[in-house]
C-alpha cells in the first residue's frame, strides 16, 4: 500500500496501557440512536401510497409550471402554446410506464389517471377498477372524479372532503374535481405560485450546478493524474493506540453531551411550559453543545489534552479552506443526491427515511420554524459533527486499522448510522462523510469539511422550502 494512504508512524515512547472505554461508550450510543430510529420507523403508520416518487414529481412539475404560467401571464405570443405542448409531452413516457402498473397498484392508477387528464385524454375505465373496488373511501371518491366528465360544486366538495392532506396526488385530484365543477382557477389556489416558482428555480439551477460539478471533477482528475494534487495528511496523524482511545473518549463525551442536552432542554421546555418550538429547543441544545466542545478541550484525558487546533480547526488558512469547502460541496452534492435516489429505489421495501427537521419544514414555513432549523442544521450540527466524526473518530479509527481507507469507511458508516433519517439514506450520508474525510486528508484541516457540510445541509433545507 502506498505511503500516502497509510497512517504516519507514531513516535517511539514508553509503552502505555490501552483503555477501550471510549469505543464501548461510542458503540452503545450509536446503537441506542439506531434503535430509536428503528422504533420511530416501526411506530409510524406505513404509507400505503408510497412509491412512484419520480412520476409524482414529474406531474407536480408540469402542473406547477402551468399554474405559474397562468398566474403571472405570458408575453411569449404564439410560442406559449408550443411551450405547453412540450410540457405536456413530457408526460408521455411516465404514462406509458404507469399503464402497466395501473391495474395492480392504487398509486400508479392515480398518477396514470391524473397525467392523462392533464393531457386532456380520457381515462380508460378499466384502469380505475382498482380504485373503485378499494376499501378506502378516498380511493373510491378519487375514481369517481376521474370517471366523471362534469361535476357540480356540491359533488366536487363532497368527493374531496375526505382526501388526506399533504399528498400531491390528492391535491391534483382536488384541482381536477373543482375544474370539472367549473372552477377554472382551482390550480392557482391549490398549487401555489410559491411552489411553482420554487420548482422552477430548482429545475433551472440544477443544470448549471451539475455542469460546474462536472468541471470540478475533471480538474480533480487531471491534477491527480499529473501528480500535482497530493494529500497533506490528516490532522492528528501521529498517534499511538492509547492516543486513539483518548480520541474515542472525547468523541463519546461530545456525543453524550449533545444527547443529554437535547433531553434536558426538551424536558425544561415541557416541564415549565415554555413557549418554544421543537426547532428552537433543538437549536438551543445544539448551541450549548458547541459551548461544551470548547469547554471539553480544556480537560485532559489520561494526562493529555486534545485541542481543537490539533484536530484541524484553525483560521490560519481560512480563505483557502472556505474555497476548497465550497468546491467540495459542488463536487459531492450531485453524487450524494444520485446515491439517495439509487438507495431509495434499491431499498424501496423499507420505510423511506426523512429527517424530523425536514418533516417540520414541510408542515410549517414561518420564521420561528425555519430559522432555528437552519441554525441547528446548517451551522451548529456541521461544526460539532465534523469534530466528532472527522476530527476525532477518523484519525482514531485510522490508527486502529493502520490505514486511511478503513478509517474513512468506518467513520463514515458511524456518521451515517448516527443520523435519524434511517437505513435508506445511509449510503448518501456515508458518502458525505467520506467526502469530508477526503477534504481533511488533502488539506490537514477540518474547516473545508465544515463548509461543505454546512452548504450541503443548507441546500437540502432550501430545496425542501422551495418545493
Amino acid at each position: 500500500m502506498s505511503d500516502v494512504y497509510q497512517m504516519e508512524a507514531p513516535p517511539v515512547q514508553a509503552e502505555e496501557s490501552r483503555n477501550p472505554f471510549g469505543w464501548i461508550a461510542m458503540g452503545i450510543m450509536i446503537f441506542m440512536m439506531m434503535a430509536m430510529v428503528w422504533a420511530s420507523s416501526a411506530a409510524k403508520k406505513p404509507n400505503r401510497l408510497a412509491g412512484y416518487d419520480d412520476d409524482e414529481m414529474m406531474l407536480k412539475r408540469v402542473m406547477s409550471t402551468r399554474s405559474l404560467q397562468k398566474s403571472v401571464g405570458t408575453m411569449l405570443g404564439n410560442s406559449a402554446d408550443t411551450n405547453e405542448t412540450a410540457l405536456l409531452d413530457s408526460l408521455k413516457e411516465p404514462i406509458s410506464s404507469l399503464v402497466v402498473e395501473a391495474d395492480k397498484n392504487p398509486k400508479a392508477a392515480m398518477l396514470y389517471a391524473e397525467m392523462r387528464t392533464v393531457r386532456k385524454e380520457p381515462v380508460p375505465p378499466e384502469h380505475l377498477v382498482i380504485l373503485k373496488n378499494s376499501k378506502y373511501p378516498e380511493d373510491r371518491a378519487f375514481a369517481e372524479i376521474y370517471a366523471s366528465e362534469k361535476l357540480t360544486k356540491d359533488q366536487a366538495t363532497k368527493l374531496t372532503t375526505g382526501f388526506p392532506k399533504g399528498q400531491f396526488v390528492f391535491t391534483a385530484a382536488r384541482v381536477q374535481a373543482l375544474e370539472k365543477a367549473g372552477d377554472k382557477d382551482a390550480a392557482l389556489r391549490l398549487i401555489s405560485t410559491r411552489t411553482a416558482m420554487g420548482l422552477g428555480i430548482i429545475t433551472a439551477a440544477a443544470f448549471p450546478f451539475f455542469a460546474i460539478s462536472f468541471v470540478i471533477w475533471m480538474g480533480i482528475s487531471r491534477r491527480l493524474k499529473d501528480g500535482s494534487l497530493k494529500p497533506l495528511g490528516i490532522p492528528l496523524a501521529t498517534l499511538t493506540l492509547p492516543d486513539a482511545d483518548r480520541l474515542a473518549v472525547r468523541a463519546s463525551q461530545i456525543l453524550f453531551t449533545f444527547l443529554l442536552l437535547q433531553l434536558v432542554v426538551g424536558g425544561i421546555v415541557v416541564g415549565f411550559k415554555l413557549p418554544l418550538t421543537d426547532g428552537e429547543a433543538g437549536a438551543i441544545a445544539g448551541l450549548l453543545t458547541i459551548v461544551a466542545v470548547f469547554v471539553l478541550q480544556k480537560l485532559k484525558i489520561a494526562g493529555k489534552g486534545i485541542l481543537l487546533s490539533t484536530m484541524g480547526v484553525s483560521t490560519k488558512t481560512l480563505g483557502r479552506d472556505i474555497v476548497i469547502g465550497i468546491m467540495g460541496f459542488i463536487a459531492e452534492f450531485p453524487i450524494a443526491m444520485m446515491l439517495a435516489v439509487f438507495s431509495a429505489v434499491l431499498l424501496r421495501f423499507l420505510p423511506q427515511g426523512t429527517h424530523p427537521a425536514t418533516e417540520e419544514l414541510l408542515k410549517h414555513h414561518d420564521v420561528r420554524t425555519v430559522l432555528p432549523i437552519l441554525i441547528a442544521g446548517s451551522i451548529v450540527a456541521p461544526f460539532w459533527e465534523e469534530i466528532v466524526f472527522r476530527g476525532l473518530l477518523f484519525p482514531g479509527l485510522t490508527r486502529i486499522f493502520g490505514a486511511i481507507g478503513p478509517g474513512m469507511l468506518m467513520s463514515s458508516l458511524v456518521f451515517a448510522c448516527a443520523h435519524s433519517q434511517g437505513i435508506t439514506l445511509w449510503l448518501p450520508l456515508a458518502f458525505v462523510g467520506a467526502a469530508s474525510c477526503t477534504l481533511g486528508q488533502y488539506t490537514r484541516s477540518l474547516v473545508p469539511g465544515m463548509v461543505m457540510h454546512c452548504l450541503h445541509n443548507t441546500t437540502i433545507f432550501i430545496v425542501v422550502l422551495l418545493s
